[in-house]
Parts: structure tokens; sequence; C-alpha cells
């Protein structure tokens, strides 16, 4: 059975789950400010690292990425979810500190979709998949699923022409060591 943590989970953590977080909840396994690096958890520990929701609350993106690279067995998976950049979750909460297009994690991977030449932040990672997430309750639920097709095979297109007029909801990333 593959072992999973799930950062930031808080009430609503998966199943199976370790969860770390700084809330005071019966589910929590390790207790701790995700600010404050390192975690209290040995090097690679976990088969999977879940973030859903929380990386944009954070202060220190490259941190993180670099701590959960170090709890990570080399064999592993980081599975990020963030609210899209024009998502209405986006901005509704004053508590987030980071915004997020389809090429924001470019940074932190080796060969970049983009290859920029990009030398300031550690390229930690390789992206194994990615995608953009669409609402699909609504009226919206007859022309999301059209238009999350063509945000995720032409997403340059899809920033520059679409993504105000059809915002997706969150940005997912799948990274390996």
């Amino acid at each position: 059975m593959k072992k999973i943590l799930d950062v930031g989970g808080g009430i609503h953590s998966i199943k199976n789950a370790e969860v770390i977080d700084f809330a005071d909840l019966p589910n929590i396994t390790h207790k701790h400010n995700l600010n404050k690096f390192p975690y209290p958890i040995k090097d690679k520990t976990y088969d999977v690292i879940y973030c859903s929701h929380t990386i944009e609350h954070l202060d220190n993106i490259p941190k993180v990425l670099q701590e959960f690279k170090r709890i990570l067995k080399d064999t592993g998976e980081v599975v990020i979810k963030v609210p899209y950049l024009t998502s209405n979750i986006a901005f509704e909460c004053p508590d987030h500190k980071h915004w997020f297009t389809y090429f924001s994690f470019d940074f932190y991977v080796r060969n970049p979709a983009k290859h920029l030449e990009i030398w300031f932040f550690p390229q930690i990672f390789k992206m194994k998949y990615r995608r953009l997430n669409f609402t699909r309750g609504g009226i919206r639920g007859l022309y999301n699923p059209l238009i999350e097709m063509i945000a995720n095979r032409y997403p340059i297109h899809y920033e520059n022409l679409l993504k105000y007029l059809f915002p997706a909801r969150e940005l997912e990333v799948h990274l390996t060591k």
C-alpha cells in the first residue's frame, strides 16, 4: 500500500493519508506550520504527496517544493492542485499569496514546456502531467467540457485568448523526481 501525505488537508483530507497541517484537528498526523522548515518528517518517507488548495497560502513555494522532494521517495509523485489565475476562487480568499497559470510550475521542473532559460529557481522535479480543470455544474456544464479539452490541448492559445472568457477552476500538476 502506498504511503500518502496530505499537505494542508485539514478536515478535507484524503482517505488513508497521513496529514500535515497547522490546524488542531483529530485527523492531523503532524501538527506543523507549513512555513517552517524542515517539516518533522524523515527523508524519503512518502510515495505520494497530495497538496490541494494549500500551496497558494504559503510564503515560499521553492522551499516548500524542496521539502516535498526531501520527504518524497525516489519513485514517488507529488500532486498539487491550486486555483487557476482567472478562477473566482483564486481571489476570494484574502489569505492567498500566489496565483497560477498553466506554466507557473515550469520554473521548478527540468525541461519546462516553454523552454525558458530559468536559472533563479532550483529545477528539482520532472513534469509528469498537468491539466486545467473546469467547473462541471450549472450552465457551464454545457460548454466547459469542450473548453477544457481546448485549453489543455492548446494552453498557450487558451491563456492568450480565452482565459478570461472561460475561466478554469484549478490547475493540477503531477511531479516526479
